[in-house]
């Protein structure tokens, strides 16, 4: 049966199948098979199941797992493969496959899981496979060799044993022992909780928001009086200029602008009285350029006063610089200064 199997199933597997992955598994399982390597080829056998469950590859994998001497699997792929068979029609598949399985039922070895007086919410795998705590008791058939049996439960310690099996037909029993308490800080929802640290935050900057427009009004500020200075060197030019022309008027005796002399009038005649004349202008310029002076300077001296109260008050959480000077006198111990920040206004405040 084995061979005559085999021999249909790749054309039948392939004509049937709706994978073409599926049926690349299948065709892989049935060289590896072919090879006697039957644990890959039932690897790949498990696998074209599982993406296109056909019967012919159920087959091919009861086939497969009986080569690998896996009773319990074989036997399990058998009883399904008969069902399936059944419910399609197929009643000789259904008969033979019945019959591989009462076969192999001969050769089944059993384990049997036990415990006395299981907790609530007993949860019970073997080689990763959930089993019901119902199930304890019964007899449950494995394949030869090693198996891993896990034991968990809500505020309790797992218990996990590995137990081999066979590989003469016997009833091994299993002893689950009494589940030990967890510690109590992994009780909280029946197990330990593991809390993934947060993302790591950078330490706060220095430059805040309203200490960057501090900075930025300081620095205009400074231009600002940068400004000032020089229309205040101009001015200072002008003005000395102008003293220069008023001299060279009173060396060459020239007449008063304006001062009712018809060839030294402002906008009119002034040619003898060019010296007077630029006198008035320099006197004027310099009168412009010092006014400019001031208030670049006034302007520029608000805002470098304005952005360090801001850079002084803008750290994080409110925080504010205080200066105290470092003075041993008595009268100044208690004195203090804060800069202070409103919406509409700057200022200081300290204690005296």
């Amino acid at each position: 049966m084995v061979a005559a199997a085999l021999c249909l199933l790749p054309a039948l597997a392939h004509a049937q199948g709706g994978s073409t992955f599926a049926d690349a598994a299948f065709k892989e399982g049935r060289r590896l098979f072919d090879a006697h390597q039957y644990g890959a080829a039932c690897a790949k056998f498990q696998t074209s199941y599982d993406m296109d469950p056909q019967r012919n590859t159920l087959q091919a994998l009861a086939i497969c797992r009986e080569k690998e001497e896996k009773w319990a699997s074989a036997w399990d792929r058998y009883l399904e493969l008969a069902r399936q068979a059944s419910r399609a029609g197929e009643e000789d598949k259904a008969r033979l496959a019945r019959d591989k399985a009462s076969d192999l039922e001969k050769k089944l070895l059993y384990v049997v899981l036990v415990m006395d007086q299981p907790p609530t919410g007993l949860d019970i795998t073997v080689d990763g496979t959930k089993l019901d705590a119902s199930l304890l008791g019964t007899k449950l058939p494995v394949d030869p060799g090693p198996h891993d049996v896990v034991v968990t439960a809500p505020g309790k310690k797992p218990w996990k044993q590995r137990i081999t099996v066979g590989p003469s037909p016997v009833e091994q029993q299993v002893k689950i022992a009494k589940l030990e308490d967890a510690p109590a800080s992994e009780q909280n929802n029946g197990g330990a909780q593991y809390q993934l640290p947060g993302p790591m935050r950078p330490a706060p900057s220095f430059w805040t928001t309203q200490r960057t427009v501090g900075a930025i009004v300081a620095g205009a500020g400074i231009l600002s009086l940068g400004g000032g200075a020089v229309f205040q060197i101009v001015a200072l030019s002008e003005s000395s200029k102008g003293k220069d022309a008023g001299r060279e008027a009173d060396r060459l005796g020239e007449p008063s602008l304006g001062g009712g002399d018809s060839k030294c009038v402002e906008g009119g005649d002034t040619s003898d009285c060019p010296n007077r004349v630029s006198q008035k202008s320099r006197k004027d310029a310099a009168a412009n350029n010092q006014t400019v002076a001031i208030v670049l300077a006034s302007t520029g001296g608000a805002m470098v006063v304005t952005g360090i109260v801001l850079i002084a008050t803008g750290g994080h959480h409110g925080t504010t610089a205080t200066w105290k000077p470092k003075s041993s006198s008595p009268l100044l111990a208690d004195f203090s200064l804060s800069p202070v920040a409103a919406p509409t206004s700057f200022g200081l405040t300290g204690t005296f």
